[in-house]
């Protein structure tokens, strides 16, 4: 994981973005953990934090709540209602994890899709941003 957050960052720095408040953070399936933990790595202000697709990761704590909130601007979650992986349990845990982290500032999107990105989901919320 450290391997992928030093490689983000480095691409941030390369590009001269680093610190740049327009910064919309984004995980597609497991990408999920790796935006969320880079996030908190990163440690300065992004515009959102969409998580498509996938876990946020049981490490994070009530205590994260407070950083999550602070760092990004706009929480998006989104999840198929088709999507094959997700489970009746697996939504529960999903909730659980949002309502801790985020509790009403996150925007949650259920389309009809299967395991793949929305793209044009992507679309109307990047219009928004």
């Amino acid at each position: 994981m450290q391997n992928n957050l030093n490689y983000i960052d480095a691409v941030l720095k390369e590009e001269h973005l680093y610190n740049d408040q327009r910064i919309v953070l984004m995980g597609y399936s497991q990408g999920v953990s790796i935006a969320t933990r880079f996030l908190l790595h990163y440690n300065s202000p992004v515009k959102a934090l969409v998580m498509h697709s996938g876990s946020i990761p049981n490490e994070f704590n009530g205590l994260d709540a407070d950083k999550f909130k602070e760092l990004s601007s706009r929480n998006i979650h989104i999840s198929g209602t088709r999507d094959e992986y997700v489970t009746a349990d697996l939504i529960q845990r999903e909730n659980k994890k949002i309502e801790m982290l985020f509790g009403t500032e996150c925007e949650l999107h259920r389309p009809d899709i299967k395991h793949e990105v929305d793209t044009t989901l992507l679309v109307d919320i990047s219009n928004t941003l």
